[in-house]
């Protein structure tokens, strides 16, 4: 234990701070102590100095902490799983070479953002219905688009689309241009085949917006797509052949004022014109 040269335990008040106290045997090697420091108690913001005399070799280096283990939260779960249906339906593609069915409902639906722009070309095509989802428009956007289409589960409601059979590969195609997993999920989903008369169901899989900040929770407090994203889904719905009464709903969306701007001209060209 160290002492000052008189002899005398050095006083170590009892809020000093850890790192202070794990130097002070070092300290205690000058010959003169400051005066100020072991005279009378003194108050301070804390309280008070007991003037208590603690040997300076009491004063050791508290203990290291333990490392904790951060835990992920709640909405990696979904990624998780998103990511292990995209997995599961690449494997099996690849294996079987099976066709992959995804429902589009947004600006997949024209031919001039699936195929010219992202450059897909599904095997075949045929309008849907998935009973028990809605359309919503819960993904926040920026600057000239608030907001993207994605699918809720309700069951009061019919998502109506158009079914793609398309290769794994484009599949992947679909899923990295969508931002997957972190702008959308991948969710399964069963539909029916409006031009198939036996009207059988069967499971396809479709995109809806991932959780956390970007979506929004409330059917309210969705803000209204462009006219640009609006034209897309309003034309795309026609040219896949889906019913009149889903074309009218979408003709009686309103838009959002701050972008009035229509779809280009030569995408409606293009998609009019392929054959």
């Amino acid at each position: 234990m160290y002492q000052r040269a008189d002899g005398a335990i050095p006083v170590v008040p009892h809020d000093l701070c850890a790192e202070v106290a794990s130097l002070w045997p070092e300290s205690c090697r000058v010959r003169r102590w400051p005066h100020s420091w072991h005279n009378a108690p003194k108050r301070c913001a804390v309280g008070l100095w007991s003037g208590n005399r603690i040997p300076a070799a009491d004063c050791r280096r508290p203990e290291p902490r333990q490392s904790r283990t951060v835990a992920f939260p709640d909405t990696s779960t979904g990624m998780r799983a998103c990511l292990r249906l995209l997995l599961a339906a690449g494997v099996r593609g690849a294996l079987l070479g099976d066709r992959i069915s995804y429902l589009a409902y947004g600006s997949n639906l024209h031919p001039a953002v699936f195929e010219r722009r992202r450059g897909i070309k599904p095997l075949a095509m045929s309008p849907a219905v998935a009973p028990g989802w809605r359309l919503a428009f819960d993904l926040r956007g920026g600057g000239a688009e608030p907001s993207f289409a994605s699918a809720r589960p309700d069951a009061r409601r019919e998502l109506y689309g158009a079914l793609y059979d398309l290769t794994p590969s484009d599949w992947a195609r679909v899923c990295a241009s969508e931002g997957v997993p972190f702008g959308y999920v991948v969710c399964p989903v069963r539909c029916r085949k409006l031009d198939d008369d036996d009207g059988e169901i069967e499971w396809a899989y479709t995109l809806a917006a991932a959780p956390g900040p970007m979506r929004i929770a409330n059917e309210a407090d969705e803000p209204v797509p462009s006219e640009r994203y609006l034209g897309y889904l309003r034309e795309g719905a026609r040219l896949s052949g889906l019913p009149e009464s889903w074309c009218s709903y979408l003709d009686g969306m309103s838009r959002y004022p701050a972008a009035p701007l229509p779809i280009p001209a030569e995408d409606t060209a293009w998609a009019k014109g392929r054959k």
